[in-house]
């Protein structure tokens, strides 16, 4: 058990409300849904000097319905990469214990978790990132084999929801991280020429 998890309360066009981890989140922002360009078919904003993919929890796209009408966006950065998710209201953070036992690992959630009587859903933010930018992982392993200025740990758990969990909490404590989720994809990717100062 993880004892206490602060967790950021949100709701979609569904019924279920949902929650993120909040250490995950960069900010929260609220754009009016004029400012969204497109660039080859996909919306973006621009954000502080850089794009910001923009993705409905729905995966739905965008129609006249949406034209100038105010969105709540939940924004989440890894690296240069910045994605925007579109949510219809933000309601509150809150503290939850959250249980390995009962993470799973369906589509877009972690685990379903019980508040109030209510079953609220653990997103899963990187099932987002890697729909939006399917090349992410590929892309930060060969940036890490070249990169030497942090330390890398290489990060083995069969747990869907570790894998995504404590790899935010190692960078910020100063770690690149890369997780695999047995023992047999580690070796290949130490064959590869991947090179962690520890592995976990």
């Amino acid at each position: 058990v993880i004892n206490k998890v602060p967790l950021l309360k949100f709701r979609t066009q569904d019924d279920a409300p949902k929650l993120v981890p909040l250490e995950l989140i960069s900010r929260l922002e609220e754009i009016n849904s004029d400012v969204i360009e497109f660039s080859d078919k996909n919306p973006v904003v621009q954000y502080r000097n850089n794009l910001m993919r923009l993705v409905k929890f729905d995966n739905t796209e965008f129609t006249q319905e949406d034209e100038n009408k105010n969105i709540e966006i939940i924004v989440f950065e890894d690296g240069e990469y910045i994605l925007g998710l579109i949510v219809e209201s933000i309601e509150d953070i809150i503290e939850v214990e959250i249980n390995k036992n009962n993470a799973h690992n369906n589509n877009s959630f972690l685990q379903s978790i019980i508040i109030d009587d209510v079953i609220c859903d653990l997103v899963d933010i990187n099932y987002f990132f890697n729909k939006v930018f399917p090349t992410l992982n590929e892309e930060k392993i060969d940036y890490i084999k070249n990169d030497d200025s942090l330390p890398l740990i290489l990060l083995v758990d069969d747990s869907p929801f570790f894998r995504k969990f404590i790899p935010p909490t190692l960078q910020k404590a100063g770690y690149s991280v890369i997780t695999s989720p047995n023992g047999a994809e580690a070796v290949s990717l130490l064959k590869s020429g991947l090179s962690p100062k520890a592995i976990v």
